[in-house]
């Protein structure tokens, strides 16, 4: 699990968007921007910062680093059960199922990222995510 983090964190921001479908634009500034995927909108309103890593949306204030951009397009939440705050409330057959569900998707997931394979559309995103 924390090797899959990792292969995230340390990918760009660039591939990321791209793998997930996401189109974006660069400013001069080096920032991406982008229309929000959590939330409809017209005008682009999420900010990635590729030195940090982070992401922010401005209008709905959904915002993380890298790994909780993914989770969040991949399992529709952001923290995984390691950053839980509160995870000793949960059992650990809970903990393991869903740590199994992270390992099942983001293994492809890593694997298009790597290899630079990207979803032509959302809808193929949403697919992939949904394990069709």
């Amino acid at each position: 699990m924390e090797r899959m983090r990792l292969a995230i964190l340390e990918a760009s921001w660039d591939s990321i968007l791209r793998c997930c479908g996401v189109e974006f634009r660069k400013r001069s500034t080096g920032v991406l921007v982008a229309l929000c995927t959590f939330h409809k909108e017209r005008t682009a309103s999420m900010l990635f910062w590729p030195r940090s890593g982070q992401f922010r949306c401005f209008g709905c204030s959904e915002g993380g680093t890298k790994f909780d951009f993914v989770c969040r397009r991949l399992f529709g939440r952001k923290l995984s059960f390691d950053d839980y705050p509160f995870r000793a409330i949960y059992c650990e057959d809970h903990i393991e199922r869903e740590k199994e569900e992270y390992r099942r998707v983001l293994g492809p997931f890593l694997a298009m990222l790597s290899s630079g394979e990207t979803f032509e559309n959302p809808r193929q995103f949403r697919l992939f995510a949904e394990g069709e």
